[in-house]
C-alpha cells in the first residue's frame, strides 16, 4: 500500500478513536481507520515536511508540526467539525526564527479540567500550552476507548 508520495517521518495511534495518523516529506498528514486500513482524512497546508503527529489525550484532536516549527491542532472524526484547523502558531523564541518542535506530550485531568500540551524543541526549550479554551470552545468530551 502506497500511503504517502514520499518518506513517512512520523506516526501515532489513538486507541480511543481507533485511528492511525501518518505524516512525512510530502507535507501531508493522513488519517487511517485502523480496522479497515482505509484513509479517512487528509490534512494539507503544511509549509514543510511534517515531523510530528500526536493525538491529544482521548479527544478528537490531533497535534501536528512541520520542520519549520509551525504547530497545528486539528479536529478529527468523530466530531462534526472533523478536518477543521482550530489552532496554529509558530514555535519562536523571542525575535529569533522558528525552531523545530522535536517532542510533544499532553496531560488531561478530568477532575480539575487542566489540559496541558508540553512541547520540546531543537534548541532545548520546553513550552507549555493550555488547551482548555479549545475543548471549551468546541464543547469536546473525552472518548472512552472500547
Amino acid at each position: 500500500m502506497n500511503c504517502h508520495r514520499k518518506e513517512i517521518l512520523c506516526g501515532d495511534y489513538s486507541r480511543a478513536l481507533d485511528i492511525i495518523a501518518s505524516g512525512g516529506r510530502d507535507k501531508v498528514v493522513r488519517l487511517w481507520e485502523y480496522e479497515r486500513v482505509f484513509m479517512s482524512q487528509e490534512l494539507k497546508g503544511f509549509k514543510s515536511e511534517v515531523t510530528i503527529v500526536k493525538f491529544i489525550a482521548d479527544f478528537p484532536l490531533l497535534f501536528t508540526s512541520d520542520q519549520e516549527g509551525n504547530a497545528y491542532i486539528w479536529v478529527t472524526k468523530p466530531h462534526p467539525d472533523a478536518d477543521r484547523l482550530v489552532a496554529t502558531w509558530s514555535n519562536t523564541l523571542g525575535a529569533l526564527s522558528a525552531t523545530q518542535i522535536t517532542a510533544v506530550d499532553t496531560h488531561y485531568n478530568p477532575k480539575t479540567g487542566d489540559f496541558w500540551l508540553f512541547l520540546g524543541d531543537d534548541i532545548g526549550e520546553v513550552k507549555i500550552q493550555d488547551l482548555r479554551v479549545i475543548i471549551d470552545r468546541l464543547d469536546l468530551k473525552p472518548i472512552i476507548p472500547s
